[in-house]
């Protein structure tokens, strides 16, 4: 389940998975559906983050999309 925007002016999204680290961060083509039915093509990195003790978090950073091209409850999957 993905949810939230954070970042630094650009969009990522994150979600609980249980995932070893330590290798590249793959990318791959995603489209972003708003909930309004918007579509957008894009590349997402994804990267495992440390967000609590013993806990990672799969993030898909959007890097050439912006917070508002991404609203919450938007949909993203791969293509």
């Amino acid at each position: 389940m993905l949810g939230g925007a954070k970042g630094n002016g650009h969009s990522s999204l994150t979600s609980d998975l249980p995932l070893s680290h330590g290798k590249k961060n793959p990318v791959y083509a995603v489209m972003v559906e708003g909930p309004d039915g918007t579509r957008l093509q894009a590349e997402a990195e994804l990267r495992l983050d440390h967000f609590r003790p013993g806990g990672y978090k799969l993030i898909a950073y959007l890097p050439r999309l912006d917070k508002a091209d991404v609203p919450v409850s938007s949909k993203v999957w791969k293509v």
